[in-house]
């Protein structure tokens, strides 16, 4: 009950000490820390303006080109929204203006004929009639300014004309330029000329961005794996300390148990102690087992050896006496050895017959006497078949004697 004691209080000190060094540590649940997005984002960009860097000159020669065209663009004024004039009068025009041209150049002409009704003749210097012509002259200067009139509004009509087709070709040209220079301007293409320098800082810029953020996406996954291997391992020690602290409840009972009942068996041991009630009946027994164990002991040895008890703490000692010399009991050959442990076994069961109730009437000797001399099992026969109310069984494979009843066991093919 001791040992359950002392192992229940070593397991109880055990865990004590493992609870004791455990729950000082950190069982707290570690959070982890959001993961940060990786820069792919600033990698394409990087990718872009390096791409955009290594055909820096062409893009530039595109903008300055591409400004180019929006200038003349907005230079181009196509407001207004000129309608193409109707021309299908002008032909018209043009053909009356030459028929009035040429009547009034016929007429030009026949002013410079004689006006009057006769003319000399050239030849022959008699007055001729010229009454026709004079006519004609006369009609003439009547027409001319009806024709000149005429001539004249023709004129302003088709410079009219002329006029508003002049003016909305100058129109549609505006426009089919706008429109090609409209086509031609790319309104996605930046208006700045790229800087190199800025665009290679710019480059620089995200890349120390680029390795901060890939330098902080690393220390937050070190601490993520530190915090995650924290949280496994105190889950684990916060369960186990759940178990030990259930085991240490169950241990300290079981030690209250068993202390109690310790306790009631330190009692029985304080009185079957060499203070106690056992010892103190075999102390006054000691000498009545002294006498009988040397009183077999002088037939079986000749009266050479004496037996002695002393009562050492809880021991019962044996102390041998070989011819007035205290001797160990190791130091006698065995059949003297036998010759002591068959008088003593005979000296208690004796004295143990005087004081129980029950008649101790059976004695075996398994293979006891194979250790003495003839005289010695001769002296043991004689000191047996004087014994009162005994039955002995000797067991032995080959030593009988004729005063002594005996089995035979034999055994044949492996089998009694």
């Amino acid at each position: 009950m001791s040992k359950q004691v002392d192992a229940a209080n070593t397991k109880i000190a055990t865990i004590t000490s493992w609870l004791s060094k455990y729950e000082k540590e950190d069982l707290s649940e570690w959070e982890l820390e959001e993961e940060i997005p990786d820069p792919r984002g600033m990698r394409d960009l990087v990718f872009s303006i390096t791409k955009e860097l290594e055909s820096i000159e062409a893009t530039n020669r595109k903008i300055t080109q591409n400004n180019t065209y929006k200038s003349i663009l907005s230079g181009l004024d196509i407001s207004g929204n000129i309608q193409k004039p109707d021309t299908s009068e002008l032909t018209t025009y043009k053909v009356t203006l030459e028929n009035v041209k040429k009547e009034l150049a016929d007429g030009a002409k026949l002013s410079s004929k004689p006006s009057t009704k006769t003319i000399p003749c050239p030849t022959c210097h008699q007055e001729m009639d010229n009454s026709v012509m004079f006519t004609r002259v006369i009609n003439f200067e009547k027409k001319k300014p009806i024709l000149e009139e005429q001539r004249n509004v023709t004129l302003v009509k088709i410079a009219d004309i002329e006029a508003a087709v002049s003016k909305w070709m100058a129109y549609d040209k505006k426009l089919q330029e706008w429109e090609k220079y409209y086509a031609l301007v790319d309104n996605s293409m930046p208006t700045v000329i790229l800087d190199k320098e800025a665009m290679e800082k710019e480059i620089a810029g995200y890349n120390k961005s680029i390795l901060a953020c890939e330098k902080a996406i690393q220390e937050t996954r070190r601490k993520n794996k530190l915090a995650t291997e924290h949280n496994s391992k105190a889950k684990v020690i916060r369960e186990q300390l759940q178990d030990m602290r259930n085991d240490l409840a169950s241990l300290t009972e079981e030690v209250k148990l068993h202390m109690s009942e310790l306790s009631n068996l330190q009692v029985l041991v304080k009185a079957f102690s060499n203070t106690g009630l056992v010892a103190y009946k075999i102390e006054c027994l000691v000498k009545d087992l002294e006498d009988l164990t040397n009183e077999y002991l002088a037939i079986l040895a000749g009266g050479r050896f004496q037996l002695s008890f002393k009562v050492v703490s809880d021991k019962l000692n044996v102390v041998i006496t070989d011819n007035g010399r205290d001797i160990d009991i190791v130091a006698l050959s065995s059949g003297e050895r036998a010759r002591v442990n068959i008088s003593t076994l005979l000296a208690i069961r004796k004295l143990m017959q005087a004081l129980s109730n029950s008649r101790t009437n059976l004695l075996i000797l398994d293979e006891t006497i194979e250790s003495l001399d003839a005289e010695g099992k001769e002296k043991l026969i004689e000191v047996l078949l004087e014994e009162d109310n005994l039955n002995t069984f000797l067991i032995s494979h080959g030593f009988t004697h004729p005063l002594l009843e005996k089995i035979s066991i034999v055994k044949e093919n492996k089998t009694m």
